[in-house]
């Protein structure tokens, strides 16, 4: 996530389990918009918050149109990683290894390509370094203009999403309604606000001041 976004945002440490919830973030690579989700690693917990996560990323991993895999090149492969396998058959996948930067690199990597039967491109990281950034977007969008993915299902996994489109919908028959009446511009502009901030919940932007002083610069709307 962090590397993908270019800014520290999970916090990411050594020790095993510090993400504990899902983190959602918009992301545009080659003018796609994505929606990508990061959640715990999925392993036998150790306490009740950290299984609480687990549970929720075996249920984001369920209704993800694409899983990115991300294996310890540092570590031997484990019983964990072969659950996290199985779990991502039947899905559309991409693996990484990350910290190539690392002296240490004992991964069998191999072992993960035989046991997927090669279905999954398998790409060497640094997420700390940034180091295959370009390769992993490229993988999604290869994934993505393959067909595998459709727009609409990038966007609108999750039912708020689908709230929201609902609403932007509404609003922009409410807007050409009014337009093709003739109404005075500050009931369009009102709807093109509202068809802005139902947007801005999926993206995770906000209208700007600047945007609505334009909007609002050349007239004004009474009680």
């Amino acid at each position: 996530l962090n590397m993908l976004l270019g800014e520290e945002r999970a916090l990411v440490t050594e020790i095993p389990g510090t993400t504990r919830d899902v983190i959602e973030e918009m992301i545009v690579i080659s003018g796609i918009p994505l929606r990508i989700v990061d959640t715990a690693g999925i392993r036998e917990s150790v306490g009740l918050v950290e299984a609480l996560g687990i549970d929720r990323a075996r249920e984001e991993l369920e209704q993800s149109d694409l899983v990115v895999a991300i294996f310890d090149v540092s570590s031997e492969v484990t019983a964990e990683d072969m659950l996290i396998l199985d779990l991502i058959k039947g899905k559309n996948g991409i693996i990484l290894l990350n910290k190539i930067d690392l002296d240490k690199q004992v991964i069998d990597t191999e072992k993960i390509r035989d046991y997927t039967q090669g279905r999954f491109p398998i790409i060497e990281i640094s997420s700390k370094l940034g180091w295959g950034r370009r390769e992993l977007a490229d993988a999604i969008l290869n994934v993505v203009g393959a067909g595998q993915i459709s727009s609409e299902s990038v966007l609108l996994t999750r039912k708020r999403h689908q709230i929201s489109m609902e609403k932007v919908k509404d609003r922009l028959d409410s807007a050409a309604s009014a337009i093709a009446g003739e109404l005075p511009l500050e009931f369009i502009a009102v709807d093109l606000w509202d068809t802005w901030s139902a947007l801005g919940e999926i993206t995770g932007d906000t209208l700007s001041e600047e945007i609505i002083e334009t909007i609002f610069s050349d007239f004004c709307v009474g009680k």
